[in-house]
């Protein structure tokens, strides 16, 4: 989060996942793999897939794809793509209120395998809320 008043200050909320979240998500770290070397050839893409690896301090899972606040600016609302995860968070505070891990695309499309990737899609989401 920056300050819009000086953009010079901000303030991190550190979404990275724990060790056992990210073994628990192992279906979405080996997609995650798969679809990064089908964009690159990992011989002649090597030192690219390591930074991307020192970037995101060494996870193989995407992170927040969306973020919004509430109308009111009480609330922050996260999409974790990697955990398939909605979070919630008192803002300014920035502590945890409800993290909701979402149901697997498995359930919503007929004949998908175990093996699937099982996140839903969060990079198309947006935050309705009354005025």
């Amino acid at each position: 989060m920056i300050d819009l008043d000086d953009l010079s200050t901000h303030r991190i909320i550190d979404e990275r996942p724990a060790l056992p979240d990210q073994l628990i998500a192992g279906r979405q770290a080996l997609h995650q793999v798969t679809d990064a070397f089908t964009r690159g050839s990992p011989a002649a893409s090597s030192r690219h897939f390591l930074s991307a690896l020192r970037v995101s301090r060494r996870t193989l899972l995407d992170s927040v794809y969306a973020c919004q606040l509430s109308a009111d600016q009480t609330l922050l609302f996260t999409a974790n793509r990697g955990l398939n995860t909605i979070t919630v968070y008192d803002y300014p505070a920035d502590t945890v209120r409800l993290r909701v891990r979402m149901p697997e695309l498995r359930q919503y499309v007929d004949g998908l395998p175990w093996w699937h990737d099982p996140r839903l899609g969060f990079h198309h989401s947006t935050l309705i809320s009354p005025l």
